[in-house]
């Protein structure tokens, strides 16, 4: 597990790096022009529906289950190469087995083998293109910060591709990793189609 944070980790920054160094290379003049132009603060509200897959975990307590997602994107500055995306996620399943273990420890018990769970992931993310383009590609590294259970903790690292249907609108189909934390811990890794809303305060 350790070895795989830490390439995922390695990965993250490379892209970083190169993407921040198409930032440095961008014309500076354009985008302060963009800032000047374009009063507030963009926020970006992301919904949407998708799939919970537990199969990467051992023992495979749950099978594939639908997932919800919702959260806000927060532009870091106005060409939105870098931003913060606080984003909760939750899902219902029922166990697929007699469990050996006290599922009560890291999931909400709805009813009988029902159980499930929300949490809520901070990550940065970083895109491959301006925000002008209509196809933009994005990578995003962070942790599953906060849950009604202690232990339902993981690394949260992701792709996205990102399709502009208008300046207010775009759909984002997107994975995302979820490396538990805490011994047995089932995170199940999410595929999840968004729609993305951006409004300015």
């Amino acid at each position: 597990m350790k070895k795989i944070t830490v390439l995922i980790f390695v990965l993250f920054l490379l892209l970083f790096q190169i993407s921040f160094s198409d930032v440095i290379n961008t014309d500076s003049t354009e985008v302060n022009q963009e800032d000047v132009e374009s009063k507030g603060i963009d926020l970006i509200l992301i919904g949407g529906l998708g799939i919970a897959d537990f199969s990467k975990n051992s023992g495979q307590d749950f099978n594939r289950v639908a997932a919800i997602d919702f959260g806000l994107e927060i532009p870091f500055t106005k060409s939105h190469f870098f931003s913060l995306e606080l984003l909760t996620h939750s899902w219902i399943a029922k166990s697929t087995k007699h469990i050996e273990y006290d599922l009560d420890r890291y999931y909400i018990k709805v009813q009988n083998d029902i159980y499930t769970q929300i949490g809520l992931s901070a990550v940065i993310k970083s895109y491959f293109s301006s925000a002008k383009s209509k196809m933009r590609i994005s990578i995003h590294f962070g942790w599953l910060i906060l849950s009604p259970r202690k232990e339902y903790k993981a690394i949260d690292a992701g792709l996205d591709f990102n399709y502009k249907i208008n300046e207010k609108f775009r759909l984002q189909l997107g994975g995302r990793f979820l490396f538990g934390l805490f011994g047995h811990i089932t995170t199940p890794d999410l595929l999840m189609l968004n729609i993305c809303y951006n409004f300015k305060w």
